[in-house]
């Protein structure tokens, strides 16, 4: 066990816990220093004091990293890390009780919900959209709790008493549809023939919106982005003269399609 005096600490970056350091007092002198403390001692000390932060932390982003069944968030060098691909995740490592990382979704994946493992605030699974953040706690022994989601979106992860979203601006012939739009429901009865575009951002897995539509009595072309496709009815080409239109799509992230699930006409 070696004796060292405070400043010879910078000049010793081998000490253990257990050497002693001489704390000089006014008027001793080497050899005279009455008063010693172990480093774990003095440590322990400076740890137990209650200390003002004057700055901000500043923490560190982390290399991304790829989803996978247990995507190891834990592991990672930084408190901000961005997981790619679309694998799904039920696990997310073994990090010591009160870790927290923020994650953001750069895919559309599935999070698997179990409620020791992995809890998430619905209590049951969460598919990600491009964008998406969440905010994770270890809880120790492998085990995350989700403390915060945001879609990219902006949209309530669970349904709410809110009105739908309805897209209705037509532009040089077009409707442009968001990934989150519950309705596209052109503002004017159809004078021309009119293009579905592909929406603006990507729609979440299982997501889909319905579009209704009626022309001003005379039969009018319907063209579709590339991202609709048949699926359970043919996609409409053109308006039946005078007769209201239903069609309701369904994304499915794999195909990166809207599918189309029925197309009705008003009797």
């Amino acid at each position: 066990m070696a004796d060292y005096k405070i400043s010879d600490l910078s000049a010793n970056g081998t000490l253990t816990d257990a050497d002693l350091l001489e704390l000089e007092q006014p008027g001793e002198t080497a050899g005279t220093r009455s008063r010693k403390m172990t480093l774990a001692s003095l440590l322990a000390w400076i740890l137990g004091k209650t200390h003002a932060m004057t700055a901000a932390i500043n923490e560190a982003r982390a290399t991304a990293i790829a989803s996978a069944s247990t995507c190891d968030i834990g592991a990672v060098a930084g408190n901000f890390v961005h997981i790619t691909g679309t694998t799904p995740i039920t696990a997310f490592g073994t990090v010591q009780a009160g870790t927290r990382r923020v994650v953001c979704f750069d895919g559309v994946l599935t999070l698997t919900h179990n409620g020791t493992s992995l809890i998430l605030p619905t209590g049951s699974n969460i598919t990600t959209a491009a964008g998406d953040t969440a905010v994770m706690v270890s809880e120790g022994s492998g085990n995350w709790r989700c403390v915060g989601y945001q879609r990219a979106s902006g949209a309530a992860l669970v349904g709410s008493s809110a009105a739908p979203k309805i897209t209705s601006t037509v532009t040089s012939n077009t409707i442009t549809p968001d990934g989150d739009t519950d309705l596209v429901r052109p503002s004017a009865s159809l004078a021309a023939g009119l293009t579905i575009a592909n929406p603006a951002t990507t729609p979440a897995d299982g997501a889909g919106f319905v579009v209704d539509l009626i022309d001003n009595g005379t039969s009018r072309a319907l063209t579709w982005g590339s991202k609709y496709a048949t699926r359970m009815a043919a996609l409409p080409t053109a308006t039946t003269a005078g007769k209201r239109h239903r069609i309701g799509f369904e994304y499915n992230s794999a195909d990166d399609k809207l599918y189309c699930m029925y197309a009705a006409v008003a009797p």
